[in-house]
């Protein structure tokens, strides 16, 4: 499936019949956007093996020094281009495959050019010069079906709401999870991913600690061997595309919060369904790690917000009994497990014991091999009490120096 999905791409992409179509489609979708330009397709002069577009030279989107000079601020490039792709992969359902750096371009328009809009899509005032972000290269386009969309949707929400359990469901429903797999381990593994990292910037999740990464392998090495995971057809273009922009967002704005710029999306999409939770306007879902954010949400400016979660709350309060018993269950087969996360102080604590028993040990090794040594030497057998000497030295020697493991 996925080298048919490739050979398609590619066939597609050799075709400038194809991409001029898929430009013009853009060109549509795109008409009433004031910050988000694409290029007009010149069809008189283009074939299958030339295409001619009108020329939008600008700055390059990695070009960070340029982007800075002309007065953009280049945390509005990073949120105008998330903002862009989400729209497009689930409202529209139509998506650029391909924005690697050589195909999106920023162009600082006039602070007072009245066709340009002040703010983003998602209502928030630029923090720069404002700019049109533009797309060229249009052969490589992905087409989403309303199953997968709805998946994806799914996903999104529970990423941002921090709910394991509607994220495998969401797993299940685009067809990543092989069957026969065990949904509870690879629930347990979203959840600890989840601990680890929600919440966190880009950044912060770059510069986690290797350890932190390794320990989590080691804690769910089964699930990796067993890899019960596959990728469904039509959505390795969809992946690469998502990594991309992962890229881009973070070399833009080394801070960048992949939470707080999807949650006003995804605050959008539980309106549009009708789904009671939501998050306040402005805060996002690392602001509710903070008490004093809490607090000041409990003081009355979000009342609206207050009233849903209270909802919220009541239905958790009511799953309550289930999860003990649950847990009980789990506890009484023998299958609960409990982690405790120990200090750096208690971790220093803990090796300082192990190396004095460590010491311990082969102290007491020293003092028999020493006795029995002396004991074969007083009944003559001397060559058994020369072996037994040279192990007792080695003991002792391992007493003094050695320290045992760290």
């Amino acid at each position: 499936a996925l080298l048919a999905e490739f050979s398609a791409i590619t066939w597609e992409e050799l075709d400038y019949t194809h991409e001029i179509n898929n430009a013009e489609r853009f060109a549509r979708l795109f008409a009433g956007n004031k910050g988000v330009y694409i290029p007009s397709v010149y069809r008189d002069h283009s074939t299958r093996r030339v295409i001619t577009l009108e020329d939008v030279s600008a700055i390059k989107i990695t070009d960070y020094d340029a982007i800075t000079a002309a007065g953009v601020d280049r945390r509005d490039v990073a949120r105008r281009l998330v903002n862009t792709y989400l729209w497009m992969v689930f409202t529209q359902r139509f998506y650029h495959a391909d924005p690697h750096p050589g195909n999106l371009f920023v162009y600082p328009l006039d602070p007072d050019t009245p066709t340009q809009s002040g703010f983003h899509a998602d209502g928030q005032p630029l923090l720069g010069r404002p700019f049109y972000l533009i797309f060229i290269d249009f052969g490589m386009a992905g087409h989403l079906t309303p199953e997968i969309e709805a998946g994806l949707r799914e996903a999104l929400i529970a990423l941002t709401t921090r709910d394991p359990k509607r994220l495998i469901a969401s797993y299940t429903q685009l067809g990543v999870i092989l069957p026969g797999a065990d949904m509870e381990r690879i629930e347990a593994a979203t959840r600890s991913v989840f601990d680890r990292v929600w919440g966190m910037s880009m950044s912060e999740i770059k510069d986690m600690q290797y350890t932190e990464m390794m320990d989590l392998g080691r804690e769910f090495k089964d699930l990796l061997f067993a890899m019960p995971f596959q990728v469904p057809q039509d959505f390795i273009i969809l992946a690469r595309a998502v990594g991309i922009l992962s890229g881009l967002c973070t070399g833009l704005n080394p801070d960048f919060d992949p939470w707080a710029e999807v949650a006003p999306f995804v605050n959008q999409m539980l309106a549009e369904h009708n789904i009671g939770f939501r998050l306040p306007p402005k805060i996002t879902p690392r602001d509710l790690l903070n008490p004093n954010t809490v607090r000041a949400l409990l003081s009355g400016d979000h009342r609206e917000w207050l009233t849903d979660t209270g909802l919220d709350l009541a239905r958790r309060a009511i799953q309550l009994p289930i999860m003990a018993e649950t847990v009980f269950a789990r506890a009484e087969r023998g299958d609960l497990v409990v982690q405790a996360a120990a200090s750096p102080a208690m971790q220093r604590d803990l090796r300082r014991l192990e190396r004095a028993a460590y010491r311990l040990t082969y102290a007491m090794v020293f003092a028999g091999l020493a006795i029995s040594s002396t004991v074969l030497y007083t009944a003559g057998e001397s060559t058994l009490s020369i072996g037994g000497f040279v192990l007792a030295g080695l003991a002792g020697l391992r007493v003094v120096f050695g320290g045992g493991r760290s």
